[in-house]
């Protein structure tokens, strides 16, 4: 039973023993910061530990001179080395953690933040330090940034970039740095004050686009003695002035923005301010004891020359002397000073304040540039001699104030010294004298303007004494009424200008002014209400005119110069026009000189040539000559034969006498008698005169020849010739309009249709063969003749079109005209070309007569073709005549004439194919022969001369003028006699070996009528 018992308690035990080895303890855990950890020397880490040991961890290094480990697990590193710490549990060492400890030298791996921006293609430089290490640099996005191993970062396009600078022999060592790619800028807005006191300052805002534009911008001042900006754009007051502040994108220079600011010096003077309070005034904070404050005379101890100072809500007691150069301005209508102000200094200005009791102004010599504006000075004691007086005027302004009441004078200046006195739209209702002024040793550039004033109840208005020194001095525009003495006073002998003013009345009363002459009182007002305002007044435009010249008759031929007068008198370089209403009776040129030519009225004005000005003034003169009688017969031509009749029309001059009685006289009545009408019947071949007198005075005559022939044949050449001469010359008279300056042509026919003299072409400048074929000389054969039209020769030569050049530019002649073509066609200029250019003296051929020119404007018509007569350019030989200023259009006509016709003969042409350019494309040339209205004397004189060409080839035919001053050799009538006039000239044929002379009379009519 024992050893049963004893098996049960040793069962039990063991049974006991194995459930206690069953319950086991908690396990212990620890962590730690992986590694391995690498640290420069000086440098700690602070290790990561974690552990449920109740008890704790045991940690150490393995080297601790390389690293040292706190009991919380600080490592400091001391050394370069490698050490290993080692964290251990506390309840069981075999639970453990260790981490290697790597330590490095101290590496300075260091970017500085750039100073600049960066937009797309810029490149920047960046700053570090590696404490003598190698590096490499990366950028994390290459589109919008690279980097170089130099650490060039150069900017591809907009965006945000990081850059990394790694050490070359330890990757885990790096820095970092990030930058922005901004964009171009495109626009700046600048924002901020507009106006700055002086010693203050302000910053602008610049708002840039894009939003993402670089903020790089360079700042400026247009005067930086006036404000200058540093370059964050903030702005610092140094002075008055207007300044203008322009930024501008350092991305794209030609982007900038400006901003105007007025720098201001202004203190303000309030009567009721007090310590501590602040008040704005034009857009400025004024503050109590800086700039604000409750006296002027503490105004004007802080202020400094050029000081605007602001008053308000005060009375000035006591004297006051200005003895800077500052602006006194009231701002409200509680402002009064009633004592003297007194101003001793330069550039004051005194504005807005009401003066009365004592209130007056005295400016003292040496005082320079002051201003009076806009006060009004009434109630003013008996002891106040002058509301405002100046002792000397070196530069004064007093403009738009008031006056009311005064006991004694408004204005006075005593002593007037240099540069400009304006006095200006002042009121002055009451008063001694309104404007009293003085000067004895001004200098020369003085002026002196006084303008637009209202004066009333004086005694004077105007009372000036100076010496004469010429001077530009007036009073003008303005308006007097109610005077007991005199509108206005002056020195004996002085100039001043009172012209342009309303003195009270509509009529102009000499014996009221003192010393003032007439002429300085012109183009007075006859109320105030129509003085010329001054929004409507340019001083660069005449008011009035006046004709001074004292003529009421001139004779013809005379020539005197208009003179006239204009206001204002100072107007330099004014500009007129003249006219006349009868031209042929009296003419005035450009300059104002008068032509008379005819006898008659005539009425000459006077205008002013500028746009806002109707300033004119007239004159009407008789034009009177000797009397005399013009005579003109119905048939003025040497075709005259025994038994024809002609009446001869009488008219007397000068144009007053033109319907006295005439007496006709026969001076031979067995060949030609004469009625009482002037009706002269020829009996017999002869020559006879025939006289007409004034019956009323029988002195005053005029003869004329008339010739009657036996027989005339036209086809006897001498015959055919007498019959186209002019027994009597008409006058032409027209204007020439083209391209150049329009003139007018007056002059009489020549005494024949046909021309004495040979027209031959230079051909020494005819475009050269090397041109051929281009746009000038385009080198074509004209054009053969079309079927049903008759070819007249073998060159398809059918028209002669005559065109005149339309350049009546002077010496815009023949020579011009040929050189003009070579130009183009060395230049192969435009399609335009012709054969021939003819002016009165020369002849120039351009291209050979039987190649296609281009002048016509029918393109490549052929005759017959198109809408008028067709061939112009294609079957024509073209002739441009000359119209220049000056060269003798009615000789160009007869020289063309002449080369016409004989280049019909030429060709086989027949006589009605000259034609105009006008036949060939409705263009109205050869403009001045149609304007003239003597195209049928064209066709006389090509008649003649295409007649002698066809019919007597070879006959010499001339002419030797009596009176070469008159008429030279080749039949041109050269200078127009001042009287009626009997030349003649003698007529020599030769053909087929005879010679045949005879001598011509023509009745030439003189200019004088």
């Amino acid at each position: 039973m024992k050893k049963i018992f004893a098996i049960f308690s040793l069962v039990l035990v063991s049974l006991i023993t194995a459930c206690t080895a069953i319950e086991k303890p908690d396990e212990i855990t620890l962590s730690l910061s992986s590694g391995p950890i690498q640290l420069e020397v000086g440098k700690t880490h602070q290790l990561s530990i974690t552990t449920n040991d109740t008890l704790g961890y045991d940690i150490s290094s393995s080297n601790h001179e390389v690293v040292t480990v706190s009991n919380t697990g600080l490592v400091t590193a001391l050394k370069e080395g490698t050490s290993v710490v080692t964290v251990t549990s506390k309840t069981n060492e075999e639970v453990s953690k260790s981490v290697n400890i790597h330590v490095t030298k101290t590496y300075n791996l260091v970017i500085e933040e750039p100073s600049t921006y960066l937009w797309a293609g810029q490149t920047l430089q960046l700053s570090f330090e590696t404490s003598g290490e190698e590096v490499t640099f990366k950028s994390d996005n290459e589109a919008v940034a690279t980097v170089d191993n130099n650490g060039l970062v150069t900017a591809v396009s907009p965006g945000n970039f990081k850059i990394t600078m790694t050490l070359a022999s330890d990757i885990s060592v790096k820095a970092e740095i990030s930058l922005v790619v901004y964009d171009e800028t495109s626009t700046i807005l600048l924002e901020g004050d507009s106006k700055l006191n002086v010693g203050q300052t302000t910053k602008l805002s610049a708002i840039l686009g894009p939003e993402t534009a670089a903020p790089a911008l360079a700042w400026s001042s247009s005067d930086e003695f006036v404000a200058t900006v540093d370059d964050e754009g903030t702005i610092t007051a140094h002075k008055s002035g207007a300044v203008t502040i322009t930024a501008t994108s350092l991305t794209s220079t030609e982007v900038s923005a400006t901003h105007s600011i007025l720098i201001v010096n202004e203190l303000v003077v309030d009567g009721e301010a007090k310590t501590g309070d602040k008040v704005v005034v034009e857009d400025l904070e004024f503050e109590f004891g800086t700039t604000l404050f409750n006296t002027l005379e503490a105004a004007l101890d802080t202020a400094t020359d050029g000081a605007h100072i602001y008053l308000k809500n005060l009375e000035l007691l006591t004297l006051t002397i200005l003895d800077k150069s500052v602006t006194l301005e009231g701002i409200n209508d509680q402002v009064v000073a009633k004592n003297l102000v007194t101003i001793d200094a330069s550039d004051v200005v005194i504005k807005n304040i009401a003066f009365n009791e004592q209130g007056a102004i005295h400016v003292l010599q040496g005082s320079s540039n002051v201003s009076i504006m806009n006060n009004k000075f009434s109630d003013l004691n008996e002891a106040v001699l002058q509301a405002i007086l100046v002792e000397e005027a070196q530069g004064l302004s007093i403009e738009q104030n008031e006056f009311k009441t005064l006991k004694h004078d408004a204005i006075v200046i005593d002593d007037i010294i240099s540069g400009s006195l304006n006095i200006n739209k002042n009121i002055i209702d009451g008063a001694e004298v309104a404007i009293k002024l003085a000067g004895s040793s001004y200098s020369n550039d003085t002026e002196i303007f006084i303008q637009r004033n209202s004066i009333s109840n004086i005694e004077v208005a105007f009372d000036v004494s100076l010496n004469d020194t010429e001077i530009l001095a007036y009073a003008r525009f303005n308006a007097v009424s109610s005077f007991s003495k005199y509108p206005a006073k002056a020195n004996l002998g002085s100039n001043f200008d009172f012209t342009l003013n309303y003195w009270g009345s509509a009529t102009l009363d000499l014996n009221q002014f003192e010393n003032i002459s007439e002429r300085m009182l012109m183009g007075h007002y006859e109320s105030e209400a129509v003085i010329l305002k001054e929004a409507d007044y340019d001083p660069t435009a005449p008011l009035f005119i006046y004709i001074t010249s004292d003529l009421k008759v001139l004779d013809v031929n005379d020539e005197i110069m208009l003179e006239f007068e204009y206001l204002p008198y100072e107007l330099k370089d004014g500009r007129f026009r003249f006219r006349t209403d009868a031209p042929d009776t009296l003419l005035v040129t450009g300059t104002g000189l008068l032509k008379a030519l005819s006898s008659g009225q005539a009425t000459i004005r006077v205008e002013a040539s500028h746009k806002f000005s109707n300033a004119q003034d007239s004159i009407t003169l008789d034009v009177t000559t000797d009397p005399g009688i013009d005579l003109v017969p119905s048939i003025d031509t040497h075709s005259l034969v025994a038994g024809d009749s002609v009446r001869i029309e009488a008219t007397p001059f000068p144009v007053t006498i033109k319907d006295s009685e005439v007496l006709f006289e026969s001076s031979n009545s067995a060949i030609a008698t004469v009625d009482s009408e002037g009706l002269v019947t020829s009996l017999t071949s002869g020559s006879v005169i025939i006289t007409a007198r004034l019956v009323s005075d029988v002195e005053v005559k005029q003869e004329i020849y008339l010739d009657f022939y036996e027989n005339l044949d036209q086809n006897n050449l001498m015959d055919l010739i007498t019959m186209n001469q002019q027994s009597h010359l008409k006058m032409f008279d027209f204007y020439e309009i083209g391209t150049g300056p329009t003139y007018r042509v007056v002059g009489y026919e020549s005494v024949s249709n046909y021309y004495f003299d040979e027209v031959t072409p230079d051909t020494s400048l005819m475009i050269p063969d090397i041109y051929k074929g281009k746009n000038v000389r385009p080198g074509l054969p004209l054009s053969p003749i079309p079927a049903g039209y008759t070819t007249y020769n073998d060159k398809n030569i059918h028209w002669i079109t005559v065109h005149d050049t339309a350049n009546t530019a002077t010496g815009s002649g023949a020579l011009s005209h040929a050189n003009y073509l070579n130009n183009q066609a060395r230049i192969n200029g435009a399609q335009v070309s012709w054969h021939y250019t003819i002016d009165d003296k020369a002849f120039y051929q351009h291209i050979p007569e039987g190649e296609v020119a281009w002048h016509a404007g029918d393109g490549s018509n052929l005759v017959g073709q198109g809408s008028y007569l067709g061939g112009g350019n294609r079957n024509a030989i073209a002739i441009e005549m000359s119209v220049a200023m000056g060269d003798d259009l009615y000789r160009i006509w007869q020289r063309t004439a002449k080369f016409s016709a004989e280049t019909l003969v030429k060709y086989n042409l027949p006589r009605e194919h000259i034609k105009f350019h006008q036949h060939f494309s409705g263009k109205h040339c050869p403009n001045a022969l149609l304007v003239s209205g003597l195209e049928p004397k064209f066709q006389k004189m090509a008649d003649i001369e295409y007649k002698v060409a066809l019919e007597y080839p070879g006959a010499q035919i001339s002419m030797v003028s009596n009176h070469p001053d008159i008429i030279d050799n080749m039949g041109r009538v050269i200078s127009m006699p001042l009287h009626n006039t009997l030349a003649s000239y003698t007529v020599t044929v030769v053909y087929e070996g005879v010679t045949t002379s005879r001598t011509f009379n023509v009745y030439v009519p003189g200019t004088t009528r």
